[in-house]
């Protein structure tokens, strides 16, 4: 079981911590990493108030800030552990990401699962495992 920073997972043994400046949260073994950082709904982020976005607002927001709103599409999860939205993307040809947003009553939580994009395809029904099994404090 891993918990930090507000998200707890329990995962496969082979999977480690790594202690990471960017995220606030990150494992990995050998096929997938999981990271997520946190931030504040009481915070602003390019004069945004994020206390005034709704969980999909904030997931447009960070689409636009990595330049796919355009090349996605985002799916909506409730009733495991916490909702949230995912969406799949790529970086050229080296990774695929399920990415995903989710919240607490103070934060908003973005959340990467990543695998090599060579395996990205194959990997995805593990990746959705893992998603539903993090849960949000």
């Amino acid at each position: 079981e891993f918990d930090r920073k507000g998200i707890t997972i329990v995962l496969p043994s082979d999977f480690k911590e790594l202690d990471t400046e960017k995220w606030d949260f990150y494992v990995e073994d050998d096929k997938v990493a999981i990271m997520s950082d946190r931030i504040s709904k009481f915070s602003q982020i390019n004069g945004l108030d994020l206390s005034k976005l709704s969980l999909e607002e904030y997931l447009n927001s960070v689409l636009a800030t990595y330049g796919i709103q355009d090349s996605t599409t985002t799916y909506l999860v409730e009733g495991y552990y916490a909702t949230f939205y995912y969406c799949y993307y790529t970086v050229e040809e080296k990774f695929g990401y399920m990415m995903m947003v989710a919240e607490s009553d103070a934060f908003f939580y973005l959340i990467n699962l990543a695998a090599d994009y060579d395996v990205f395809q194959e990997t995805k029904p593990l990746l959705m495992e893992y998603a539903v099994k993090i849960q949000i404090e």
